[in-house]
């Protein structure tokens, strides 16, 4: 199906913008982003991150027993940070979080048409924004991009599809990531109490999550191209081959990485691959990591008996666009 015959804006028409272009419009779109997702612009959002947090939290112990960790808050607080950064009213976050997933399934669903239609819903929410932002700018994402898209020569709608991008490419990804985190230490109570009695680890903590239960693995990886003729352990490639590279595979190497099978939040040395490498590397990795580093520090806080309500192999997994996470994650305390 022709996607950009259904409207879609060029760059979401060209099948999934910045992570399938290369050269110097890649450097030229993703270059808009870099100051935005710089580590000491991510840092400055750290109290309007935590606050985040702490609110979400407070809901999750006005529920009753069990509490679905992704309901009330793996799902919402991924968007929540974004329309932080974006300028977002919080009003915004629940609506357009419902519209990133709706969307998203959608699309790996291949209900194409439908998918097209909730994402132009949610560019006309986001043009009113970038309005409002015409006429009352802010020290945010949405107004950097709408006063700098004269002179980097990007155009309104892309402009727009670049904001929608930012809220969804974390709704999916760092909403699984932190139920991973969560069932990773909830399933692992030696660990837990690690990081109890030591919550300095947890920035250590979030490192080992990410390199034992990636986001994204080879399922939901961006297909590459062979450039040279190569050789990968005996399989000879041809240039020009289609390629698909499990990340996940390569952050579990014996040789980088000791004991790779076991999960250990005291793991200093760890160059794992959970936001890729190179060009293409993962523009919000800084932005991630506070995100998860805030959760798992709330968690331990707020909840010092919190266990899973069910066994582990009970729970269900679905899939979040390109990542696969937990369905819900029932807990007690």
């Amino acid at each position: 199906m022709d996607l950009g015959a259904l409207g879609l804006p060029p760059i979401f028409a060209a099948a999934g913008g910045l992570s399938v272009l290369d050269g110097p419009e890649h450097a030229r779109l993703r270059a808009l982003f870099v100051p935005a997702f710089a580590a000491d612009r991510v840092a400055v959002l750290t109290p309007t991150l935590e606050r985040i947090v702490d609110q979400l939290l407070d809901r999750v112990a006005d529920q009753p027993l069990p509490v679905d960790l992704c309901e009330h808050l793996a799902h919402p607080l991924p968007v929540r940070v974004s329309c932080a950064l974006l300028g977002l009213a919080p009003a915004a976050a629940d609506r357009f979080a419902a519209a990133t997933e709706e969307a998203t399934r959608c699309f790996v669903r291949g209900f194409l048409e439908r998918g097209v239609r909730v994402w132009q819903e949610m560019l006309r929410d986001l043009r009113q924004e970038l309005q409002r932002k015409l006429a009352e700018p802010g020290p945010d994402l949405l107004t950097e991009l709408t006063a700098g898209r004269g002179g980097s020569g990007v155009d309104t709608d892309t402009v727009l599809d670049l904001a929608a991008r930012v809220l969804g490419a974390g709704h999916g990804t760092t909403s699984v990531q932190l139920g991973f985190g969560a069932v990773a230490l909830l399933r692992n109570p030696e660990q837990l109490a690690v990081l109890r009695e030591e919550p300095t680890l947890v920035p250590t903590a979030v490192e080992e999550i990410l390199r034992f239960y990636p986001p994204v693995t080879s399922v939901g990886s961006p297909m590459r191209f062979a450039k040279v003729d190569t050789e990968v352990g005996g399989v000879r490639i041809p240039a020009g081959s289609l390629v698909l590279v499990s990340t996940h595979a390569a952050s579990m190497c014996p040789q980088h990485f000791p004991e790779p099978e076991t999960f250990d939040v005291r793991r200093t040395h760890n160059p794992h691959l959970a936001f890729g490498h190179g060009p293409h590397r993962c523009l919000a990795d800084a932005l991630a990591r506070h995100t998860l580093r805030a959760a798992i520090d709330g968690l331990l806080r707020r909840f010092p008996k919190l266990e899973l309500a069910i066994p582990v192999e009970d729970l269900r997994q679905t899939t979040y666009g390109v990542a696969i996470g937990f369905r819900e994650i029932p807990v007690r305390w």
